[in-house]
């Protein structure tokens, strides 16, 4: 069972880098982009519309990437009146399967959401055809969010977390 999470757990952490750094540098860009389209209005009473779609999805990309690392740091919401009622072996085996459903729920996100995607690609009006790879931050969000459920999953819980 030790075999598994000497496995698992550097992908978990090369995934969560990986999340750090691209939610960091959409927030960067997100605060800058947002700068500028206010400095534009103020200064030069002129907007540009596109900014505001790149600024939506750079916010989206904010919340899965936060939304992911949440779940890998075992920060993410936790129904505590159950937690206090359990023991370890109780809270093990509920873990596991609160967080195998939570997977399977990303999971059929990420299917619908891929289909959204495919849908608006092929619905999308030509002068706003740009935007539409921007949306694959959905699909790829949750899928993200299925495979950190499904490694907290395999894994268990944190060594000596009696709160979790």
């Amino acid at each position: 069972m030790k075999l598994l999470p000497r496995i698992l757990s550097p992908l978990r952490e090369l995934l969560f880098r990986l999340e750090k750094y691209v939610a960091g540098i959409s927030l960067l860009g997100l605060l800058l982009l947002s700068l500028f389209q206010i400095l534009a209005r103020d200064l030069f009473n002129t907007g540009y519309p596109s900014i505001e779609i790149l600024i939506r999805h750079l916010v989206l990309i904010v919340i899965f990437m936060g939304a992911a690392m949440a779940v890998d740091e075992y920060k993410h919401i936790k129904l505590d009146i159950a937690n206090a009622f359990l023991r370890r072996a109780a809270k093990w085996y509920m873990f596991r399967i609160v967080f195998f459903l939570a997977a399977i729920i990303s999971a059929v996100f990420c299917f619908y959401s891929s289909l959204f995607w495919l849908d608006e690609w092929h619905y999308i009006p030509v002068n706003e055809k740009w935007a539409v790879p921007l949306l694959s931050v959905m699909p790829i969000g949750f899928a993200l969010l299925a495979i950190h459920f499904f490694i907290a999953a395999l894994i268990g819980l944190p060594r000596g977390d009696e709160s979790s």
